[in-house]
């Protein structure tokens, strides 16, 4: 049986902790366990990252990024391998695997290619009391150990898009993937290592839940974690005791606009990727459908007869368009939130059921309900599973009350041949990321976040790597005066 490891101090470690068993989601078929780490791993990997950060932090920012541009060159020699065990362990369809891969290696090549001018130290010049005698110097110093505790659905990504920022600022990292895709987090160690980063200044540990409670607890300087907003709550309370940095990527319910202006062939396309990719597990799916309603039943139609053709399956296989959800108690929070919008009075257009054809797996279909209520889970709760209820709309007020009906506010998406009245409502929706006439794409060049329950801090961008850096001022006197004019004694004249 294969053991998932944990990299400590710049070697491969077995932990003597607890084995959690790993089952293939298609097939139920244990992959592996991975191996625990006990209190004193995560203290060896926190001394092996200080000592790491020593050295890191004073290597040139060029350096730093000439090895993340290694990284991006080996993240795409080695898509095929990677994107294997991401379906392996994750579920999704190759296709996505790929996706998420190509992604990752545009992080690695942004930041290497604009992490050193971005950290360049900022010269202003301010003239008082006479012109040019203060020189303010703004310099971007690192924070020191960061802890990354990354999610199972985007499990290659997501710590990509964490670990390169920090890294770029000169931080060491402890990251902690979760115990559901753990031989994702070993891929992504293993590049770093062949990339020739130092010893000591990325460092995996492997386990639960527990192992990441264990870790925002030590003296870290900051803490990057996506996942749940429930669990993100409790990361912030503990980070606050101490003042430590928090970037908090948490849980969405993304409303999907569609105007009756828009173009509803795309729009429904979008609807459908938008809902159903990654088999609705993702954070900024769109997870509401609102249609304005003198369009809404040729919507629905259109939307119905889509979800219904796509094929759902084993990730591995070509045609596969919906892979399985992540665990079996995935499935079964899905179908009950399912059965309780149905129980109270929602009408399932397609789907609502486990696939028959399926002896195992954690399969569930691609399920349209109407006739939904602002009190249904599936409408107030992160959804995460292919389900989409899809809901009408009078005019714009009403489409902006719905849309900001919930207690998230990651992404949101707007339907309509008419720009300024999408930016008008974008301006009115309350979340951190608005798409026009697109849904979920994502570049490393602008910031990704969100506003209420959804998070703090920002990934991605400038932003995203300023998150990881102290700014610090340095304020140079330039006048060669023995006195000031506001110094004591005030008594002076």
């Amino acid at each position: 049986m294969n053991i998932i490891r944990s990299f400590i101090n710049g070697e491969w470690v077995v932990p003597s902790g607890e084995r959690i068993p790993k089952l293939n989601p298609a097939t139920e078929e244990l992959i592996h366990k991975v191996a625990s780490v006990r209190a004193s791993d995560l203290k060896n990997a926190l001394d092996s990252a200080k000592k790491g950060f020593y050295e890191w932090s004073r290597t040139p920012v060029e350096q730093r990024a000439e090895l993340l541009k290694k990284v991006g060159q080996l993240i795409m020699d080695r898509m095929d391998e990677i994107s294997s065990v991401i379906t392996l362990e994750n579920g999704k369809p190759l296709v996505e695997s790929n996706m998420e891969v190509t992604g990752a290696q545009m992080y690695a090549e942004y930041y290497g290619a604009e992490a050193a001018q971005m950290l360049r130290d900022e010269t202003r010049t301010v003239d008082f009391p006479q012109p040019g005698n203060y020189e303010f110097r703004i310099t971007f110093e690192p924070l020191g150990v960061v802890a990354v505790i990354s999610p199972w659905n985007w499990p290659f990504l997501i710590p990509i898009q964490t670990i390169m920022p920090a890294l770029a600022a000169g931080n060491s990292v402890v990251f902690k993937p979760s115990s559901l895709t753990a031989m994702v987090g070993e891929k992504i160690v293993e590049l770093f290592e062949k990339a020739g980063l130092p010893r000591g200044v990325l460092n995996l540990v492997q386990g639960g839940g527990r192992v990441g409670e264990m870790l925002v607890g030590t003296d870290v300087k900051a803490v990057v974690f996506t996942g749940g907003s429930k669990a993100g709550v409790q990361v912030a309370l503990n980070c606050a005791k101490e003042f430590k940095r928090t970037v908090l990527e948490l849980g969405g319910s993304d409303p999907f606009v569609v105007f009756d202006d828009a173009n509803m062939e795309e729009a429904v396309n979008g609807a459908v990727y938008g809902r159903f990719f990654g088999a609705g597990q993702i954070c900024v799916s769109a997870k509401r459908i609102l249609v304005q309603e003198n369009v809404f039943n040729d919507f629905v139609k259109m939307f119905v007869e889509k979800a219904s053709s796509l094929k759902v399956g084993n990730g591995f296989e070509p045609s596969t368009d919906i892979g399985p959800l992540i665990s079996r108690e995935q499935r079964a929070y899905v179908s009950r939130a399912v059965k309780q919008a149905v129980s109270a009075g929602a009408r399932v257009m397609c789907g609502g059921s486990l696939p028959r054809e399926f002896k195992k797996g954690f399969f569930y279909s691609p399920t349209v309900l109407t006739d939904v209520s602002l009190s249904m889970k599936v409408m107030s709760e992160e959804i995460f599973g292919p389900v989409a209820p899809v809901i009408p709309f009078r005019d714009e007020k009403q489409a902006i009350l719905i849309a900001n009906s919930t207690k998230y506010g990651l992404g949101a998406s707007i339907w309509t041949v008419d720009e300024e009245k999408a930016v008008r409502l974008s301006r009115e929706i309350e979340s951190g990321i608005v798409w026009v006439n697109d849904v979920a794409v994502t570049f490393p060049h602008a910031p990704w976040g969100g506003v209420k329950q959804s998070g703090v801090g920002r990934h991605s961008s400038r932003y995203g790597l300023l998150e990881m850096v102290n700014i610090r001022q340095i304020c140079i006197n330039k006048m060669r005066e023995p006195t000031r004019m506001w110094w004591l004694p005030y008594s002076k004249g």
